[in-house]
C-alpha cells in the first residue's frame, strides 16, 4: 500500500504479469532447456521444459535451477572498469575505477586495428566451456576467423587442454562428434574411464543424467574404473580403483584377452567399418595401388590385393602375409592382434593395482555381453545390435598418455561391432541429421575421405564440410612454426599450453616463432585459476602489455592482470538469439531422442551497463571495417540461402540474424517470434540419424596411420630443433605410456594427488553462487581434500586435520582432510577449481582447496602427441603447520 501526493490510499498489490519464459540454462555448457517463471517483472523460479529433448524433459540439475542466484548476486561486474593498481600480480587488487563504453573502446579498438594492421597472431585471445560455450563457435569464431580478423593465437582456458584434447581428437575420428558414450535406452553393460557423462557433467547433461538413471533400474550394468568412488562410481553396479593414468593399460590388456584368449570380434565390421583390413608394409605405412594410390586389402577369394573400395571384392582378409608391389606386408588387424599380446592381465594389473582376476572377468563378461551379429528393429528398420559401451573423459585422458588410452577406449568397442548402433557407444552429439522435415536444413552428414576414413560434416572450424570439400584435417608438420602453440609442430594437438607454459620461451626460439603477445582478450575465463599452476601461469601474463577480461564476476585473472574489465550478461540476460543452437557436434539431443532446437531469450533486460559479448562483437566488426567478411562467414557457418543471408552493406543485429537463421532452417513461419514464443522446435529422429553407422561407407582408424605417416616427420623436425620428447607414443598401435608421477621413485612422495568435478559445480565458476554453495558445505568432499581412511591412520593423520599436499616439484597447497572408504589406498583427492583468493567473490572465498598449483607447465607433463596435460602428481601428505 502507499499514498500518493494527497494522502489518498492506492493499492498497488497484486498480480499484474505472471508468464514463463522460454530460454536456455547458464549452469554450465550443457544449455539445457528451460522455463523461467517471472512475476511482476521478477524471475522467481527456474524449471525444465518438459517437451525438450535438449535437457530432461523437466528434469533440471542443482547447477540450472540455482542461476537465479547469478543473476542476482550483487557482486557482478556492473561496469566498464579501469585497472588504477599499476601493479599486476597474483595476489594484487585492479583498484578498478568505472568507466564508459565508449572509454573502454577507445582502449580497445585502437589496439586491435594496430594489431590487425601489423600481425593479427599478436592477439591472444580465450575462452572456455563456460555457460557460454556454444556461443563461440556460432558468434565469436566468425569474428575471430582468419578470413575476419585474420589469424589469431588462441590460447587455453583452462577446461580444453585439462578435459578434451585426447577425447575430443579421438571422438571426432571414431564419431564425428566432440564426445561419445553409452547409447542408455538400449546398452546392457557400460564401462567408464575417469568419466561423468550422465552422473554428473556433460554434453546434453541432464537428459543423459535421467536416462542414465533409466537404464540403471532397468538393470544396466555399470562398471567404474576410477580412483575414487564419486559421481560415477557410487552409482555403480561395480566401483575398481586404480591409479590415476592407468586406464589405458587395463584397457589394452582387455583388447589382448578379447582378440587373443576368447577370441571375439565383428568381423565383417572390422573388415568394412575400420582400417583393420588395410595393409601395412615394414614401414608401417599403407601398402597403395599404384595407379590409385588407395589403401590396399587383400581378397582371398581371388587371391589379389585391390583398392579397399574396388567394386569387385569378394572378400577381405584380417590375417595373413603377403607380398603386394614388392613389398611385405599384412593387414593392421593382425599387426594390432600380435602387438597386444605383451599387455598381459598380470602386467596390467603390477601397474594400475586392477587384479589380473578381474581385468579377465570383466573382458570376458563385456565380450560376450555385446552379442556380436545380433540385430534389433526400430520403426521398422533393421540395424546392428551391440548392447555394450565405454566412456572416458577428464579422469582417463588427463594425461601424458592420453591420445593413446582414449584409443584403447574405443578400440575395445571396435572390433566388436559396437558403435554408433542400439544399445553401443554412440555420439553423444549425433553426428548426421537430415534436418527439419519441411526444409531439409540443416543437414549433417560424416563422410569417407580419400583413403575411406571417417570425416567429421561439422567439427569446432567454422564451416560445415562435405565430400566436395574435402581437405585433410591436419596440415603437414614444419619448423619454424607460425603460432605460440606450437601446433606447426605437434598437428594432432587441439588447445595447447605453450601460450603460458613455464618452457614456452625455450620452445619458441627453438621452433622459430617470432612474434610476442600485445593483447589479450579473455571471455568466460579465469584461466590464472584454472588453466594449470597459478605461478606459472601468472608469469606469462605479466609479459602481455593489454589484457581485456569480460566476466559476471571479479576473478583472480581479471583482479591481478586486467587492464580493461568489462561486463557480461548472465544467461538469463542474453540477447534474443540462436546463440545456443545448431552446434551438433558439441551440444545436441543425445542417441534416439528427438531433434529440439532452442531459442536464447533475455528474461530480463541487462542490467546496469552489462552486454552481450555478442552485440558488441558485432558492433566491433563494423568499427574495424570488417562487418562485410563478419557477415559473409554468418552465411558460411549457418548455410544460409540467397533468400535469407545478409547481402552486402547490410548492418543487422544478433536478433535479426538469428531470424534469418531460423527462418532458414524451419521455414519462414518459424522465425524469431515463433520461437520467442515456443521456445523450441522439435521432430522425429530417423533411426538412420541416430544409428547412422551402418548407412554409411567409412572406415575408423584402429591403426593410427597418421601417426605412422606424420611422425617420424615430427619427430625428425623436433629433434633437429633439440627438442626433446616422449616420441615413442608416435606409434601406430595402441600402447600404453607411464607419465611423469608413476617415474617419480623417491619414497616419501608415495601417493597420487588427483583432482575431480563436483556434480554441483561447473569447475570454478560456480562457486559463488550461495545455493550451490550451501549444498557443497553439506558434501563432505568438495572443500576437503580425500584421503582413503587405512592411509590416513598409518600416517597418523584423522578427519579434520589441516595438512599440507606437497608435491615432488615442491609445490604445496593445504587444507581439511576427510577420511573415506571410496578412495584408492595410493590416492588422495581434490575438487573441481574451489580455493578463491578473490575479495569479490565473497561466498567463494578461501572455500575449499586449489588443486592446480601442484600441476606442471611443459612438455614433460604434456602428452606429446594430442597435447593433453597432466592433471595428477606424485605428493607427499603432512600436517600442516599453525
Amino acid at each position: 500500500m502507499v499514498k500518493n501526493a494527497t494522502n489518498e490510499i492506492k493499492d498497488k498489490t497484486g498480480i499484474w504479469e505472471d508468464v514463463w519464459i522460454h530460454t536456455c540454462c547458464g549452469g554450465c555448457y550443457g544449455t539445457c532447456g528451460i522455463k523461467v517463471h517471472r512475476v511482476n517483472g521478477v524471475p522467481i523460479a527456474i524449471e525444465g521444459e518438459e517437451d525438450s529433448t535438449l535437457g530432461a524433459e523437466g528434469g533440471l540439475c542443482a547447477k540450472g535451477v540455482s542461476t537465479l542466484q547469478m543473476l542476482f548476486d550483487p557482486n557482478r561486474r556492473n561496469y566498464p572498469m579501469k585497472r588504477t593498481n599499476p601493479k599486476k600480480g597474483l595476489h594484487e587488487e585492479g583498484n578498478f575505477v568505472r568507466i564508459t563504453w565508449e572509454e573502454a573502446e577507445q582502449e580497445i579498438i585502437p589496439r586491435l586495428k594496430k594489431i590487425r594492421d601489423e600481425d593479427p597472431r599478436k592477439l591472444f585471445w580465450q575462452s572456455s566451456p563456460s555457460p557460454n560455450a556454444v556461443l563461440r563457435h556460432n558468434f565469436l569464431m566468425p569474428f575471430f576467423h582468419p578470413d575476419c580478423y585474420g589469424k589469431t593465437s588462441v590460447i587455453g582456458g583452462g577446461a580444453a587442454t585439462h578435459c578434451g584434447n585426447g577425447a575430443h581428437h579421438v571422438t571426432g575420428q571414431y564419431y564425428a562428434a566432440w564426445d561419445a558414450g553409452p547409447d542408455w535406452k538400449y546398452c546392457n553393460y557400460a564401462m567408464f574411464f575417469g568419466a561423468s557423462g550422465g552422473f554428473g557433467s556433460g554434453h546434453a547433461g541432464t537428459m543423459n543424467m535421467r536416462m542414465a538413471a533409466e537404464a540403471r533400474e532397468r538393470g544396466m550394468k555399470m562398471v567404474v574404473f576410477d580412483p575414487m568412488c564419486n559421481n560415477t562410481g557410487d552409482k555403480a553396479t561395480e566401483w575398481i580403483p586404480l591409479l590415476p593414468g592407468t586406464d589405458g593399460v587395463v584397457l589394452i590388456a582387455m583388447i589382448n584377452i578379447i582378440l587373443n584368449e576368447l577370441e571375439i570380434w565383428d568381423a565383417p565390421y572390422v573388415k568394412t567399418r575400420t582400417n583393420g583390413s588395410y595393409l601395412i608394409g615394414p614401414d608401417g605405412l599403407y601398402v597403395r595401388d599404384k595407379d590409385s594410390k588407395k589403401p590396399m586389402i587383400w581378397d582371398p577369394v581371388d587371391g589379389v590385393a585391390k583398392a579397399f573400395n574396388d567394386p569387385t571384392i569378394q572378400d577381405i582378409a584380417l590375417f595373413g602375409n603377403y607380398e603386394v608391389n614388392d613389398i611385405k606386408c599384412q593387414p593392421a588387424f593382425q599387426a594390432i592382434k600380435e602387438h597386444v599380446k605383451q599387455y598381459t592381465p598380470e602386467m596390467a594389473s603390477e601397474i594400475s593395482t586392477v587384479s589380473a582376476d578381474t581385468i579377465r572377468r570383466i573382458a570376458k563378461e563385456f565380450a560376450e555381453a555385446a552379442q556380436v551379429g545380433s540385430t534389433i528393429v526400430l520403426d521398422g528398420v533393421e540395424l546392428p545390435y551391440r548392447p555394450v559401451a565405454t566412456a572416458i573423459f577428464r579422469g582417463g585422458q588427463g594425461h601424458t598418455n592420453s591420445l593413446h588410452s582414449v584409443y584403447a577406449t574405443h578400440i575395445i568397442t571396435q572390433i566388436l561391432g559396437a558403435a554408433d548402433v542400439p544399445g553401443s557407444t554412440i555420439a553423444l552429439c549425433p553426428s548426421r541429421c537430415f534436418g527439419d522435415p519441411n526444409t531439409g536444413r540443416p543437414k549433417v552428414e560424416p563422410f569417407p575421405n580419400p583413403d575411406g576414413m571417417l570425416t567429421p560434416a561439422l567439427w569446432s572450424g567454422l564451416v560445415p564440410k562435405n565430400a566436395g570439400e574435402w581437405v585433410p584435417i591436419h596440415s603437414d608438420p614444419k619448423v619454424p612454426v607460425d603460432n605460440i602453440g606450437l601446433q606447426g609442430l605437434f598437428t594432432e594437438g587441439m588447445s595447447s599450453i605453450f601460450g603460458y607454459s613455464k618452457d614456452r620461451h625455450e620452445l619458441w626460439d627453438k621452433l622459430g616463432v617470432d612474434y610476442k603477445a600485445e593483447m589479450l582478450l579473455s571471455w568466460g575465463c579465469n584461466s590464472v585459476m584454472g588453466a594449470g599452476n597459478s605461478e606459472t601461469f601468472a608469469e606469462s601474463l605479466l609479459e602481455i602489455p593489454f589484457i581485456v577480461c569480460w566476466e559476471l564476476f571479479p576473478t583472480e585473472l581479471s583482479e591481478g592482470f586486467a587492464d580493461i574489465v568489462l561486463p557480461g550478461c548472465s544467461k538469463l540476460e542474453h540477447t534474443l538469439s540462436c546463440a545456443d543452437a545448431y552446434d551438433f557436434f558439441f551440444n545436441s539431443p543425445i542417441a534416439y531422442e528427438d531433434w529440439t532446437i532452442h531459442v536464447t531469450q533475455p528474461v530480463v533486460e541487462p542490467q546496469y551497463e552489462r552486454r552481450f559479448i555478442a552485440d558488441v562483437i558485432i558492433e566491433w566488426s563494423d568499427k574495424l571495417g570488417l562487418r562485410e567478411k563478419f557477415n559473409m562467414n554468418i552465411n558460411r557457418r549457418f548455410g544460409l540461402d540467397k533468400d535469407h543471408m545478409i547481402q552486402p552493406g547490410e548492418k543487422i543485429g544478433l536478433t535479426e540474424i538469428s531470424d534469418r537463421v531460423f527462418r532458414n532452417n524451419h521455414g519462414d513461419d518459424h522465425g524469431i517470434e515463433w520461437f520467442k514464443e515456443n521456445g523450441f522446435i522439435r521432430w522425429k529422429k530417423k533411426p538412420e540419424e541416430a544409428y547412422w553407422r551402418p548407412f554409411i561407407n567409412m572406415r575408423v582408424p584402429i591403426y593410427f596411420h597418421d601417426l605412422a605417416e606424420r611422425g617420424p616427420k615430427i619427430i625428425a623436425l623436433g629433434k633437429a630443433a633439440g627438442i626433446e620428447a616422449d616420441w615413442q607414443q608416435y606409434t601406430p598401435l595402441v600402447s600404453w605410456f607411464p607419465t611423469p608421477p608413476h617415474k617419480v621413485e623417491d619414497p616419501q612422495y608415495d601417493l597420487y594427488c588427483y583432482s575431480y568435478r563436483s556434480t554441483l559445480h561447473t569447475g570454478g565458476q560456480t562457486m559463488e553462487n550461495p545455493y550451490l554453495d550451501e549444498a557443497s558445505q553439506m558434501n563432505p568432499q568438495i572443500y576437503n581434500i580425500v584421503i582413503n581412511t587405512d592411509t590416513a591412520k598409518k600416517k597418523g593423520l584423522k578427519d579434520g586435520d589441516i595438512v599440507t599436499i606437497e608435491s615432488n616439484y615442491g609445490r604445496k597447497t593445504t587444507g581439511p582432510l576427510k577420511l573415506t572408504e571410496c578412495v584408492h589406498p595410493q590416492c588422495i583427492g581434490i575438487a573441481t577449481t574451489a580455493g578463491h583468493w578473490v575479495k569479490g567473490q565473497p561466498i567463494a572465498y578461501g572455500k575449499g582447496v586449489h588443486f592446480n598449483v601442484l600441476m606442471e607447465l611443459d612438455l614433460e607433463h604434456c602428452d606429446p602427441v594430442c597435447l593433453s596435460i597432466e592433471t595428477a602428481a606424485k605428493v607427499k601428505v603432512y600436517k600442516a603447520k599453525a
